[in-house]
């Protein structure tokens, strides 16, 4: 087994060990920053995971920008382990026909062009200090973080998925602009 496969296990059973009660904490830090962010830098158009069960959630800040004229796009995986982002509004249909069970817009509406996206906020299974992320292992957000040149890269997680050690890298991983947690931010 390779060391990144090992390092996922890991992520996988300490983001199980942490407590609902620390998750819906470090939850509304991570929220509020993310929200804060948002308005400080009068951002109207940004990219965003649709969290599944062990992430940190973003339905909360989701609501938020669609409730302050703020256009989200949201990933849809594609052949190749790639992904395409499509807006999608408070009435939006989903459906979970991929392998990973993830809520995906059903009607796809306008697709964004990557690079319009002011910011884009992902997921991580795992970080370290030099703000690298260890995602699921396919690649889906390594080959979409290559692709951006102005956009902020954001990603969010809980406090107990940082690595003490600098992760392995491999040439097509992209450090990010900020990491979020709910007890410190990179």
């Amino acid at each position: 087994m390779s060391l990144k496969a090992k390092l996922r296990q890991k992520f996988k059973v300490l983001v199980s060990e942490f407590s609902e009660s620390q998750k819906n904490n470090e939850n509304q830090v991570i929220t509020d920053w993310v929200i804060n962010y948002l308005k400080k830098n009068n951002l109207t158009k940004i990219g965003i995971y649709n969290s599944m069960p062990n992430e940190v959630s973003t339905i909360k800040i989701v609501d938020f920008c669609l409730n302050n004229a703020i256009e989200v796009f949201v990933p849809k995986m594609c052949p190749y382990y790639s992904l395409e982002f499509y807006q999608i509004f408070e009435n939006s249909n989903w459906e979970q026909n991929n392998p990973y069970n993830i809520k995906e817009p059903k009607e796809l509406t306008s697709k964004v062009d990557l690079n319009d996206l002011q910011i884009i906020i992902v997921p991580i299974l795992g970080f370290d200090d030099k703000k690298n992320r260890l995602g699921r292992g396919k690649g889906y957000y390594d080959r979409t973080l290559v692709k951006l040149s102005n956009t902020i890269k954001i990603g969010l997680a809980f406090s107990c998925q940082k690595h003490q050690e600098v992760l392995p890298i491999e040439e097509n991983d992209v450090p990010l602009d900020f990491i979020v947690t709910g007890k410190f931010t990179l």
